[in-house]
């Protein structure tokens, strides 16, 4: 399984190149506009799932059985709204999950997102999360997860030589 994370800063052509040239079976970006990340998803004929600046691509390897979405939580004063999407299905039988989220930088906002996000990926199942989590004690590590060879790609219940874990940042 190959799965690549992006984190968009404004270059749709980058993101189409790097998506043909590695060919993942799940692609997660993060900071994407939802126009963006419907000419990837045409462009490159995947399915897809779109949420407050978060977006999952896969290829028909990943057989989608639920998609949920919710923005995660904010203070008042904090004007952008941050996605949260968690999609279920199988890769060749094996259940899966697959999430992508972006948490704040600000220790504040950080903790109350993280505390949502890890409520929402409890459980035993494979999963993969696709979610830049800056220092701090609090991440993924004790619901199973460990990262991948990205920084921002988190692995549960997968053999690590199963996954080739990808990023760019543009």
């Amino acid at each position: 399984m190959r799965a690549a994370e992006t984190v968009r800063r404004g270059r749709l052509r980058e993101i189409l190149a790097f998506a043909q040239r590695e060919s993942p079976d799940v692609l997660a970006a993060g900071d994407i506009d939802p126009g963006d990340a419907l000419t990837i998803a045409t462009r490159l004929a995947l399915e897809w799932a779109y949420r407050g600046g978060q977006a999952i691509f896969w290829n028909a390897r990943f057989d989608p059985a639920e998609i949920s979405e919710a923005y995660l939580p904010r203070s008042p004063a904090v004007l952008k709204r941050r996605g949260l999407l968690v999609v279920r299905g199988a890769i060749d039988g094996m259940q899966l999950t697959i999430a992508a989220t972006q948490v704040d930088a600000a220790r504040e906002q950080r903790i109350r997102q993280l505390r949502f996000v890890r409520e929402r990926l409890r459980g035993a199942d494979p999963a993969i999360a696709f979610a830049p989590i800056g220092a701090g004690r609090i991440a993924l590590d004790d619901l199973g997860f460990a990262r991948a060879e990205s920084a921002c790609t988190w692995v549960r219940g997968i053999p690590r030589e199963n996954v080739r874990a990808l990023e760019i940042t543009i």
